[in-house]
Formats: structure tokens, sequence, C-alpha cells
């Protein structure tokens, strides 16, 4: 298993069906996984701040498992066939079966390590591609007089928007740690 993090969650228009952008902590593969508008808002939801008074299901899982004194170890991505990708929490020591998104959004919400199968990396991961040099201006005035704007995310390393979930750690101590 390798260590990943979610560096996008990208939600377009109405017709595309949003994606959530993992890579490899130690690498730089990275791993899109395509899903419902309702699995990507659990992930969004996740990575703000949770609602004590009303909370989501993801809120309500970790609860269950600091009330009864289970510990959420990981999430891990184990499999993909036929462009469906399956995933597991780890429970104290127990693999219990996952939708990914929700997998995903309890991690967040958790504060647990996401991790990949290296075969499901190796098959499906795609390199990611570094950063091209900024132009110089002078480079810039010897082109065609137009500079172009970066419409895709930064791969070379953690989105700040979603990397919050890291520094905001776990929900709850008990139920992840």
């Amino acid at each position: 298993m390798r260590e990943v993090g979610i560096v996008e969650v990208r939600v377009a228009g109405s017709d595309e069906s949003p994606v959530v952008v993992l890579k490899e902590a130690a690498g730089t593969r990275l791993l899109a996984i395509w899903m419902s508008a309702t699995g990507a808002a659990g992930i969004m939801a996740a990575l703000e701040p949770p609602d004590v008074d009303h909370p989501s299901s993801h809120d309500l899982v970790c609860d269950l498992a600091e009330a009864f004194q289970h510990r959420i170890e990981a999430v891990q991505i184990i499999g993909h066939a036929d462009g469906v990708f399956y995933a597991e929490l780890v429970v104290d020591g127990d693999s219990i079966p996952a939708r990914p998104s929700d997998a995903l959004a309890i991690a967040v919400r958790a504060g647990c390590p996401i991790r990949c199968a290296e075969a499901v990396l190796a098959s499906v991961g795609i390199e990611a591609v570094p950063e091209p040099e900024p132009e110089t201006p002078s480079a810039r005035s010897r082109s065609s007089g137009l500079s172009s704007t970066r419409s895709t995310p930064t791969t070379s390393g953690p989105n700040p928007e979603v990397a919050v979930e890291s520094s905001r750690g776990p929900r709850s101590g008990a139920a992840c740690r």
C-alpha cells in the first residue's frame, strides 16, 4: 500500500462527473476517481469544519467509532475493475468495505491516512507532469505578446485549499488514532 493524499476535488458543469484526484505522498503518481455529485459533495463538506448541531453521515461514523471506543485506522483504495474503484475502512485492524467517496470523506473527517494498493496505482495511476518554468518578462516579449494562463491544478504538491484537512487534524482523537 502507498500513502496518498487528496490534492483536488473538481466539480465541473452538470454534464460532467466530479473527480477526486489523489497523489502519492512519496511519489509522483496521480489517481483520478470519478464519482457522483453527492459523493464529491460529501468529501467537500468533510473539508469544512463540522456542524455539531447537524452532523453528516460521515461525522456520525466518526462519532459512533469514538462512542464505542473503536479506531478508524486508515482508508484503503484496494481495487479497480471496469471503471469502478473499491475501498475499505480499516477499523481496529478489521476491513470494512466502503464506497470510495464515503471512505475518502471519512478519512478527511477522521484525519486518518489514505492508502492505495500498488496494483491500482500501477494500472490506472498516471505520472504527474511537472509544471513548466515560468516565463521571464523578456522571453514573453519575444513571443507573440500573449501570455497564457494555467487552467490545470498544480500537481507538484497538495492543493492548499484541500491540504487544510491534514493541518486541521482528526475530528476526535479516540476514534481516529
